[in-house]
């Protein structure tokens, strides 16, 4: 006789499936229910749909406030690489918000004001007297009262992106894209005309994604920058017949900002580096280095420009040569057989950085040509408009400042290229920049004080980035060079040479022809002196040189007897 508990248990492993299946399509029916019931939302869902985006835009706006804050705090207290973390982090909580959330009016005002306010900081970097130094006059100097502000920062590039992050940095981080955007995208591509092809694929959508996102305020930063000198490139890229659109080269390498310098030691707008300047005449010295300078460089940049389209042909291949250089880009198509870019791209012959550039540089045209449908504002800086006066002689920037009523802060903004408190002692071409309307009165009244308070002492030390401390990686009495130059001090006799050539008045003008030497290789001034019958002495008076140093492209002023 079987035992009724087997029996009960076989029961039970029967039913159990069945149970298990009902239980199951009930739960589903439940769910399906609930999921038609989210089609039909009851009276009033959308209001608590909104609290919720509210109380979470809130809490956002709460936590990038304390971050912000924190940031102004660091900032104020001199420790930057804290205060660059902490704006860091009140831009990522904001930009990082969910697509929903962006649309909310209270976070996209709130964006606006942390843009400005934090560039607000980075403006006040730039103006804060961290040299006593640059306060003080010589006594042949002073004249009156000081400008109100006349500090000089002791960071080399005190620029709007560092307190942020590197201005190179455009690195692609995994955000969900905006389901709108391709459709925004297409549109544009559509009804836009453009000066170079501008292709439509997941890369560069992907990029004006992160602009509009992760990369928002920097890029908006770059944007309005640009207005200060996109009608002066515009004239020089016009007149070699480049197209506009390949200005915005300049939005990726720095985003407009003369005083960038990245890891490569490429520096300026076109982030030239050394080598590549010194093939298109671009001065570096002590004293100046004109790749910060926005209309000498970017002279050059056309220049290159031109010169990599004669040897490639194409826009996407001139621009990877741009960031890769020229003898990459050959090579790569050597290896590939083929000259398109984008299957070098696709079968990784190019650097990933290179890859990646073009692309950014279609997605920062396809923006600047319709800022408003990408969440940019339209209104751009106003184009810098300056006198350039060549005063034959070096002058301290404190005293520029004193005589015209601008801080220092203004000058360098003005003259992004002087490394120091001076123009150059050994450059008598060199043009100084001002405001419109300044040029003739500074020179009235450099007139009214004496030759040897053009250049007070304190404003002849050296640049920030000629001081390297050798305690930096380096052994004691180590040379590390700077700018091409060594970093150690120069000798007190040499320093006193250049400053008695820079007070000195030029030697009274012979009688005869004014004539102008361009310097080639291999010249020197005992050479020029004797081919002109004239002696080194009087080249070094008239041209204002400080050692007999000379290099090929400098001209000579020299005044010889018919």
């Amino acid at each position: 006789m079987p035992n009724p508990w087997s029996r009960r248990f076989l029961v039970l492993l029967f039913l159990t499936p069945v149970l298990l299946i009902t239980v199951f399509d009930s739960r589903l029916a439940a769910s399906n229910n609930l999921v038609t019931k989210s089609h039909d939302p009851q009276p009033g869902a959308r209001v608590y749909e909104n609290k919720v985006a509210e109380a979470a835009v809130a809490q956002i706006i709460v936590l990038a406030e304390q971050y912000y804050q924190e940031g102004e705090q660091h900032f104020f207290a001199g420790r930057m690489d804290q205060a660059r973390s902490s704006f860091d982090s009140a831009f990522t909580a904001v930009y990082e918000a969910d697509f929903t959330l962006r649309s909310v009016p209270a976070l996209a005002q709130f964006r606006e004001s942390l843009v400005e306010r934090i560039q607000k900081c980075n403006t006040a970097s730039a103006n804060r007297a961290t040299n006593s130094e640059a306060a003080k006059f010589s006594g042949n100097a002073q004249q009156g009262e000081p400008p109100k502000e006349t500090g000089e920062s002791d960071r080399e590039e005190p620029d709007e992106s560092t307190l942020v992050a590197d201005p190179d940095e455009f690195n692609l981080f995994p955000l969900t894209i905006d389901p709108n955007l391709r459709e925004k995208v297409s549109e544009d591509l559509a009804n836009t005309s453009y000066g170079i092809p501008i292709v439509y694929n997941e890369r560069v959508v992907e990029y004006l994604n992160l602009f509009q996102t992760d990369r928002w305020g920097r890029f908006s930063a770059g944007l309005a920058r640009s207005g200060k000198y996109l009608p002066m490139m515009r004239e020089y890229f016009r007149e070699a017949g480049i197209p506009d659109d390949v200005i915005y080269m300049a939005m990726v390498e720095s985003l407009f900002n003369p005083r960038a310098y990245s890891r490569a030691r490429a520096r300026g707008i076109w982030q030239f580096i050394s080598s590549t300047a010194k093939l298109y005449r671009l001065r570096q010295d002590a004293y100046v280095d004109e790749r910060s300078d926005p209309v000498r460089s970017t002279q050059a940049a056309v220049k290159h420009t031109l010169n990599l389209y004669q040897q490639f042909g194409d826009w996407n291949l001139v621009m990877a040569a741009y960031n890769a250089g020229a003898g990459a880009v050959q090579r790569a198509i050597d290896r590939a057989g083929t000259r398109d870019f984008w299957e070098l791209a696709r079968r990784r012959y190019l650097p990933r950085e290179t890859v990646d550039h073009i692309p950014a540089i279609m997605a920062s045209i396809i923006i600047a040509h319709n800022p408003e449908n990408y969440g940019f504002s339209a209104e751009l800086s106003a184009p810098i408009e300056v006198d350039r006066i060549k005063l034959g002689r070096p002058v301290g920037l404190s005293v520029v400042a004193r005589l015209t009523d601008l801080s220092i802060a203004e000058l360098k903004d003005l003259n992004p290229e002087l490394k120091g408190l001076c123009t150059p002692l050994n450059f008598p071409e060199y043009q100084l920049k001002l405001p419109a309307g300044l040029g003739d009165h500074l020179q009235t009244k450099l007139k009214s004080i004496s030759v040897s308070a053009w250049l007070p002492k304190s404003d002849m030390k050296r640049p920030p980035a000629e001081r390297v401390a050798r305690g930096k990686g380096k052994r004691r009495g180590q040379k590390t060079e700077v700018a091409g130059r060594s970093a150690n001090r120069r000798s007190g006799k040499k320093l006193k040479r250049e400053l008695a050539f820079a007070y000195s008045d030029s030697p009274k003008k012979p009688q005869g022809k004014r004539i102008i030497h361009k310097v080639r290789k291999g010249d020197n001034l005992t050479k020029i002196a004797a081919r002109y019958n004239t002696d080194v002495q009087s080249l070094r008076g008239w041209n204002h040189l400080p050692s007999k140093k000379i290099r090929p492209g400098d001209k000579i002023t020299i005044y010889r007897r018919e």
